[in-house]
Parts: structure tokens; C-alpha cells; sequence
């Protein structure tokens, strides 16, 4: 009877064990929940702040679609599987119109289904006419976010230095300018860069 007893309260002891055990791990895998949770907060807000900077819009509201449609369009671009294709959009990227049209661009599949969309659209890496908010900006010798790198040679003239970040197919690159202002005192020498984020301006600035 004694031995009945204690083997009783042995599993008993046991139980009660596995139960704490049970409810902390339980705690522990709420604690892991809430802390992906959160990562994946962070990466979205991450994201949106990219595509605002981007756009030029640092106040755009979370439900805009322009917003939306750049943060689909860079994680497309993340996710083109080979170098051809890649070298293909990069190449092309700039002449696109939109990011929506960028967007079906990169859901066609397979790398002839994506050269055949560029024939069907008459996407071509030759311009010989700019919209005309392009080319009034290109006759006042000014630049826009969103603008080619031959609208900005066309516009500026060709910079006195070309910097290249990383491979030079993904069009990343930051271009520099000296020129001489007209002020009160006379003439001062300003530095310019523009920033160009896959073949496009994504900034500038002046020193």
C-alpha cells in the first residue's frame, strides 16, 4: 500500500511538473508570437517609409495607391528569380511608364513572355519625343524625380562624375555637376548630385 502511495504521488508530482512545464513554454511561445509579430510591423513600416522616400512623399497615407503600388513593385524586383530577367527590366525599367505597368511587366512569366509585353507595349530604350512636363523642364535646364538619365544629360549636359553603386545593370548611381551661380557678390561655384535609383532620379542635392 505504501509503495501504491508513493508511486501515486510520483506520478502526481510528475503531472504537476509537465503542467508547469506546459504553461511556460506556452509563455515562451507567446512571448515569440508578439516579438514576430512585431519584426513584421517593423518590415512593413520600413517598407512604406522606403516607398514614401522614394516617391518624394514622406506624408503619403499608408492606403494611397501610389504608395501601394511602389512597395508591390519593390518587392517584385526582389523577387526576379534570373540575371537575364533582370538585366532585361533594369534595361527597360526607366522607359516603363508607371510603376503599375512595372508591376504586370514583372508578373508576366518567363523571359520571352516579358520581351514580347516590351514589343506589344512599344517600350524601347530610344526616345525621340518626352512628354511635354519632361521636355518644358528639359528647355529650362531643370530635373524632376522620376527623370531619365539621358533626360537629366540632355538637361544638365553630361557631369563631371559618374558613380556607380554596385552592379551598374541595376542603374544606382549618383552623378556630380560644377557649375558657377550668379549671386549678389558675383559668381560662386555650387556642387550638384543627383541620385538615380534603377535608371531613375530618386533625389538631389546642392553644396
Amino acid at each position: 500500500m505504501v509503495q501504491i502511495l508513493l508511486l501515486t504521488g510520483m506520478l502526481t508530482g510528475l503531472s504537476a511538473c509537465s503542467l508547469l512545464n506546459l504553461s511556460s513554454s506556452g509563455h515562451r511561445t507567446y512571448d515569440a508570437d508578439q516579438e514576430l509579430s512585431q519584426y513584421y510591423s517593423d518590415k512593413r513600416q520600413e517598407e512604406r517609409n522606403r516607398a514614401r522616400t522614394q516617391l518624394g512623399r514622406p506624408s503619403a497615407k499608408s492606403d494611397d495607391p501610389q504608395l501601394d503600388a511602389r512597395i508591390t513593385l519593390n518587392r517584385l524586383e526582389r523577387q526576379i528569380s534570373t540575371k537575364n530577367e533582370k538585366a532585361l527590366y533594369y534595361k527597360y525599367k526607366p522607359y516603363i511608364p508607371d510603376d503599375n505597368a512595372r508591376i504586370d511587366f514583372l508578373r508576366t512569366q518567363s523571359y520571352e513572355a516579358k520581351s514580347e509585353w516590351l514589343r506589344r507595349k512599344k517600350i524601347t530604350t530610344e526616345v525621340f519625343e518626352y512628354p511635354k512636363i519632361i521636355q518644358d523642364l528639359i528647355n529650362n535646364n531643370d530635373i524632376c524625380l522620376g527623370m531619365t538619365r539621358q533626360a537629366v544629360q540632355e538637361s544638365w549636359g553630361e557631369p563631371d562624375v559618374k558613380e556607380v553603386a554596385g552592379d551598374p545593370m541595376y542603374g544606382n548611381e549618383r552623378w556630380k555637376y560644377s557649375t558657377s551661380v550668379s549671386t549678389e557678390n558675383g559668381f560662386n561655384q555650387e556642387t550638384r548630385y543627383v541620385f538615380f535609383d534603377g535608371g531613375l532620379v530618386s533625389g538631389w542635392e546642392k553644396q
